[in-house]
């Protein structure tokens, strides 16, 4: 198996997210993106758990969203699943897991990006907003309309954009 950066020049998709985690240098690149799919982090918890092994979040975090961030940058639409299920990690996790869905732009990802609308951190709901700006599917229309009530100005302004981009691809059919 090569480096992860070697799997990420060759766009191996399947090797990133099985690289044991002894291959992985910290905070150097890119760690396991397997780990995105098998982390469970219980909220005011201090510990995550990967499968039955429990760490420390901070010693976790920053490996998956280098991870989120690497399958964002391949583009490959085969780790939209991993990704969808990274939206319910600490937050880091599912900033840079709505980031990379929106790099991929795979239709799979509009519904578990509109459920992300309801976040309860305004950043995540933003990036959700912009994401959906990006993807510009008629499937949001409904839940970005009541986002443009949420207390945070950045999230409705976001919110607006994409509305805006949505009706401007309408209008062109």
């Amino acid at each position: 198996m090569g480096t992860v950066e070697e799997l990420k020049r060759k766009r191996d998709v399947f090797g990133l997210m099985n690289i044991p985690r002894e291959f992985c240098e910290r905070r150097d690149s890119v760690a396991l993106a397997s780990m995105i799919d098998r982390m469970t982090h219980r909220p005011g918890s201090t510990d995550i758990f990967l499968g039955s092994e429990r760490m420390r979040v901070t010693d976790m975090v920053d490996d998956a969203r280098a991870a989120a961030k690497a399958l964002g940058d391949l583009r490959d639409k085969r780790a939209v699943e991993v990704l969808t299920k990274a939206l319910h990690q600490p937050l880091e996790v599912s900033i840079a897991a709505v980031v990379a869905l929106g790099k991929i732009k795979d239709d799979r990802a509009v519904e578990p990006l509109i459920e992300t609308l309801r976040d309860n951190s305004s950043q995540v709901r933003r990036d959700a907003a912009r994401v959906l700006t990006w993807m510009g599917d008629e499937r949001a229309v409904g839940s970005l309309t009541r986002v443009l009530e949420d207390d945070d100005g950045y999230v409705r302004m976001e919110a607006e954009k994409a509305l805006d981009r949505i009706k401007r691809r309408i209008a062109k059919r």
